[in-house]
């Protein structure tokens, strides 16, 4: 079995950013001993050299593994320079488990702009990659996401070629996709491939009423059991669980859309309560 903590967002540097969440997350990593910590990006809020270098201090006392991207606000201010310095490079690969499992960690974020976009070049090498990995199990890591996010906000700020990135994550049979930037945990399942959000883990700028989170994953075979952990007390939250080809999806959180549904509904008996013969 293969076990990652997927962290997000963490926002060093930011008004919102809380320490005790950060080492709360710290002490679950440790006490849990995962093969893998992935971060999803905005790991600082501006970029700055200081920012980078606090964070660091987090990371340093993780015992194990770190495979962290870029976010959009690492990436502000030339701060890919100082990630590169401090954390990792911007682009990254470890394998796992035997040779048996492939992370590949993407750069979706670009100085100063929050879109994100892999370009042609990216893309290229990312097919070669998957190719030289066939015969493993396939992860990818990056900030944005690539399919909207219910309940998230705006959904024009996905990936600029995220069509291209779908395209090529189909082909190649990639397993699991991991995300940040919307701060908010929620999964999708497309063709074979689980694709997964998730929500600000060390600092307090939520949606609505969502809690400070992060995601723990585990991996055997083709099975897959994933659940949302809060960052303020460990409580845990079934997201997905496939078993044995059969996928059971747990939607803890109200989406905008139950609102909305929800609205309809009142509408519709505010309006036959001021005429009784509408059907």
């Amino acid at each position: 079995m293969v076990e990652i903590i997927q962290i997000s967002d963490l926002h060093y540097g930011s008004n919102h950013f809380r320490e005790n969440l950060m080492l709360n997350v710290v002490d679950y990593i440790n006490d849990s001993k995962p093969d893998l910590v992935m971060c999803t990006g905005d790991v600082t809020h501006r970029g700055h050299l200081d920012q980078y270098q606090k964070i660091k201090s987090y990371f340093d006392r993780i015992n194990t593994k770190i495979l962290c991207v870029v976010g959009n606000h690492d990436a502000k201010y030339n701060g890919i320079i100082n990630f590169e310095k401090f954390i990792g490079p911007r682009r990254s690969k470890i394998v796992l488990k035997d040779e048996k499992l492939a992370i590949l960690g993407l750069q979706s974020a670009k100085d100063d702009f929050s879109e994100g976009e892999l370009g042609d070049e990216q893309l290229s090498l990312l097919i070669n990659e998957l190719r030289n990995h066939s015969g493993r199990k396939k992860i990818l890591a990056l900030h944005h996401h690539l399919i909207a996010v219910p309940y998230a906000g705006r959904t024009r700020s996905t990936l600029l070629d995220a069509g291209e990135a779908l395209e090529i994550i189909r082909m190649h049979k990639v397993d699991l996709v991991c995300m940040g930037h919307r701060h908010v945990p929620h999964v999708w399942t497309m063709n074979g491939t689980t694709f997964l959000y998730c929500g600000t883990s060390a600092s307090i700028k939520v949606r609505a009423n969502e809690a400070p989170s992060f995601n723990h994953i585990n991996m055997e075979g083709d099975d897959l059991e994933i659940n949302t952990i809060s960052s303020d007390d460990f409580e845990k939250s079934l997201l997905l669980r496939r078993k044995e080809e059969k996928i059971e999806y747990i939607r803890h959180r109200k989406a905008r859309i139950d609102y909305l549904v929800q609205e309809t509904y009142k509408n519709e008996f505010e309006l036959r309560l001021l005429d009784p013969l509408k059907k």
